[in-house]
């Protein structure tokens, strides 16, 4: 259901309702008061009649004039009497219906009752005139159809009702205009989202639309310029991606074929080194480009988190690269604090981030020097830093290094640039910081982890 017609039917049911509940009070009070009229026109008729028989005195006998008298009451065959004088009926309808054993009291010489006679509903009124000197005791009933009542009922609740009608013909009009209006902002914005062009930011100027929808459109705003550096950030990096791809595997197809048209035994085994240095590096790209798809905010997984013991894991992490180190000449050295350093994290997320360091640091050294790892809590924070001796990076490009494909204009090593990116998004998926500086002396590089502390 639109919009629209949720909000007509919303507005419009309370209205119909209301309009029915008027015209139903409308008949109801029109009924009770038409009963009360008639009721007391039906005791004004039997005691005019009570008084102009009386007139006779004792010897009351049905006589033309007493008849005169009823005619100027009795108006059709829906109006009914009769008069009893001692017992004896004198003038009007012989079958009249009996009197019930409840009646309603009118007054303290008549009561009133309802009667069936002859498929007809009738309305009785019984008037006893005590006997006194002058005449003997009457007994005055007259009857009306109740139809009479139930149609002066119809007559006003019809008078109600069609014009209760037409004011919610007028509404269903007035009130479809109005939401029409109001609903024009979301027209606008509808069209303005289904022909916005991708990358470009949603041009909407607020202060057009209705106070309800500025918010809205703020939000859809922001999501859109989101959305818009999300496919940006996405597109660079499929194209960066393609691009580091490119090289090794042109690289491997050229050492295979170098394998393939080998002309001696030295040939082949140089080949085959630089073909498995090719794989290796294909391997190496794949891989951190699979971590990094995993790390992206639209696709990553729900990560438990525990209290992860940094001391333990960067030394997990250290002693996979002790071999390498040993025979590059490096001497890999482990600071730890006494105490457990814990954080709040993924263990193998951790890992992976200080192997990414670890490997840098081991990789781009030139040889015979010293790494340093080290675990300290520092102002309510865990600190774990990797800092070497080596040639260091280019300060003005120590801001770029954590950014995904970044390489130095020396461009040393075989990298891709992404290993520090990595280490980046790790980071920042456990609420940390990370940033690069020189080390000792100016001497080397020194990155700097920090992580809220449990």
């Amino acid at each position: 259901m639109s919009l629209r017609r949720a909000l007509l039917l919303r507005l419009l049911v309370p209205v119909a309702l209301l309009l029915i509940l008027n015209s139903a009070l409308a008949y109801g009070l029109t009924l009770h008061y038409a009963n009360a009229i008639y009721d007391s026109w039906l005791y004004d008729i039997a005691h005019t009649v009570s008084l102009e028989v009386g007139e006779d005195g004792p010897e009351v006998a049905h006589t033309d004039e007493i008849e005169q008298q009823l005619k100027t009451w009795k108006t059709g065959d829906s109006d009914y009497y009769s008069i009893t004088v001692d017992g004896r009926i004198i003038a009007g309808d012989v079958d009249l219906p009996p009197e019930p054993t409840r009646v309603e009291h009118f007054a303290d010489d008549a009561y009133l009752y309802d009667a069936q006679r002859n498929g007809l509903d009738l309305r009785l009124m019984t008037l006893n005139v005590p006997a006194s000197s002058e005449h003997p005791a009457l007994v005055v009933r007259v009857a009306q159809d109740r139809r009479v009542r139930y149609q002066l009922a119809e007559e006003i609740f019809y008078a109600v009702a069609v014009p209760a009608v037409l004011l919610l013909l007028v509404a269903v009009v007035l009130i479809g205009v109005a939401i029409r209006s109001s609903l024009k902002g979301i027209d606008l914005l509808t069209v303005r989202l289904a022909t916005h062009p991708e990358g470009k930011p949603l041009a909407i100027d607020p202060s057009a639309l209705p106070r309800e929808l500025r918010g809205m459109t703020s939000a859809f705003s922001g999501l859109v310029e989101r959305n818009n550096t999300l496919l940006a950030a996405q597109r660079q990096f499929v194209a960066n991606a393609a691009h580091q791809l490119r090289s090794p595997m042109a690289a491997t197809q050229l050492h295979l074929d170098g394998v393939e048209h080998a002309d001696n035994p030295a040939d082949r085994q140089r080949s085959l080194a630089q073909l498995r240095r090719s794989v290796e590096r294909s391997n190496r790209l794949a891989n951190q480009l699979l971590s990094l798809a995993r790390l992206e905010p639209g696709t990553r997984l729900p990560i438990p988190m525990t209290a992860v013991d940094l001391g333990d894991t960067t030394r997990a992490a250290g002693t996979d690269y002790v071999p390498l180190a040993i025979n590059r000449g490096i001497d890999l050295t482990l600071d730890l604090p006494t105490e457990p350093v814990l954080i709040r994290g993924h263990a193998l997320l951790l890992q992976e981030a200080l192997s990414n360091l670890i490997d840098n640091a081991v990789r781009y050294h030139p040889g015979n020097g010293q790494i340093e790892l080290g675990v300290a809590m520092h102002d309510g924070l865990a600190v774990v830093t990797v800092q070497d001796d080596g040639p260091g990076v280019d300060p003005a490009f120590a801001t770029q290094l954590f950014t995904r494909f970044a390489r130095s204009d020396e461009g040393r090593g075989d990298g891709a640039g992404l290993g520090l990116a990595i280490v980046r998004e790790i980071v920042e998926l456990h609420r940390g910081s990370v940033r690069a500086e020189p080390g000792h002396e100016g001497r080397g590089l020194c990155i700097r982890l920090a992580f809220p502390l449990v």
